[in-house]
């Protein structure tokens, strides 16, 4: 079962070129399928977006993306042996796995103009 959740995040503060902001989701538990990130009128192409887990120790981000235009992602991560190596196809094509999430996803905006805004839905996998 595919559910997602649709988070706006609060207004960047600060100095043009360098407001930012970070928010987070209501907590979130399954595996991210994909990820729509769309942006208030007034944001710079500057603009950079990183999601990650809350909980996750790593702070591996699920997403990070640069720009200011509605964007899809299906983000996706190699699969890994015990010892951390990447587990491949044929030595050279990692396998791919979808990134999970047992908490709020923490929405971080950074390098845009105060007053922007963005929203995130993410589409979690259960």
């Amino acid at each position: 079962m595919i559910y997602f959740v649709q988070h706006t995040s609060p207004p960047a503060s600060g100095t043009s070129g360098s407001a930012s902001t970070t928010d987070y989701t209501k907590a979130v538990f399954g595996r991210i399928h994909k990820i729509v990130i769309s942006y208030s009128a007034n944001a710079p192409a500057s603009t950079r977006v990183v999601i990650t887990d809350k909980s996750d120790p790593a702070a591996e981000s699920i997403a990070d993306i640069t720009g200011n235009t509605l964007v899809a992602l299906y983000p996706r991560r190699a699969m890994t042996t015990n010892a951390g190596s990447n587990i491949t196809y044929n030595g050279t094509y990692f396998v791919p796995t979808e990134y999970p999430v047992c908490d709020a996803l923490a929405i971080s905006i950074t390098n845009t103009d105060p007053g922007v805004t963005v929203t995130v839905t993410a589409y979690i996998r259960s």
